[in-house]
């Protein structure tokens, strides 16, 4: 049986098993049926820039991501994997058409991403902060695992919750429903969970969570910081450590 004769539901089934650059470059411009499927019926891509080269980095972006901005349904970017590094500078560079217009240019490509449900961006400065804040209207699913909410001129505790309750408050704060993030203290977990109204599921890692510092903390301590969160929390969360990942905390919402 030739591909060409699979009926269109069956090859859209068929490119979830493509990696995004393979998916293009297998099928683009076979011929206008494929092409069709590929740049307007397929709602589901999803970019990792993790370990991709650089030349497939650059025409991904350059070349296909205008066209398929729009299908894609999750988006990741990192500063510090191993064979892509400052791959989010390089985004950016590559998606803006000039660097005086650089921020513009970011804005219209993540307000045009209808389908974005996950977006992981680590290690990202914090002046793309209130960009991304404000864009994408389906986000359900955020990693900023090693974002600095703050700014260096918030040197109190409460300046720096406040901020954590803006972003909660943002467009896409209100919006998300699983967070990854670094807070600082339990103010900032609790001003996030106040005011993000639609969250599901908030992974954490804390300054003040002393316990994921030492190994020599007491078993006692271990829950000390638990509790303390559960006691301003309504009864049916639920808080726990997550195997594999130290010093990071889960937290349910019911």
């Amino acid at each position: 049986m030739k591909l060409e004769s699979l009926p269109n539901e069956l090859l859209l089934d068929l490119f979830k098993y493509f990696s995004t650059v393979q998916l293009l470059r297998s099928f683009n411009d076979l011929n206008s049926r494929f092409n069709n499927l590929l740049f307007h019926d397929f709602r589901d891509y999803h970019l990792d820039f993790r370990s991709i080269s650089r030349d497939n980095f650059k025409i991904l972006c350059q070349q296909y991501l205008p066209v398929i901005i729009d299908q894609v349904s999750s988006l990741r970017l990192a500063n510090d994997d191993d064979d892509s590094p400052q791959q989010i500078d390089l985004f950016f560079s590559h998606v803006s058409s000039t660097d005086d217009n650089a921020d513009y240019d970011l804005q219209i490509l993540l307000n045009e991403a209808h389908c974005l449900y996950s977006l992981e961006i680590t290690s990202w400065p914090s002046s793309l902060i209130p960009l991304v804040k404000n864009t994408s209207k389906s986000v359900r699913r955020l990693d900023l695992r090693q974002l600095t909410i703050c700014h260096q001129q918030d040197s109190n505790s409460s300046s720096r919750t406040q901020n954590y309750r803006k972003f909660g408050c943002s467009r896409l704060g209100i919006q998300c429903e699983i967070l990854r993030i670094a807070t600082e203290s339990e103010a900032d977990i609790l001003a996030l969970v106040d005011t993000m109204t639609n969250i599901r599921v908030l992974y954490t890692t804390c300054t003040s969570d002393i316990w994921k510092y030492a190994d020599n903390v007491s078993s006692s301590k271990k829950f000390e910081f638990i509790e303390l969160l559960k006691s301003s929390l309504p009864s049916t969360s639920i808080i726990t450590r997550v195997s594999g990942l130290y010093g990071f905390l889960q937290l349910w919402f019911r």
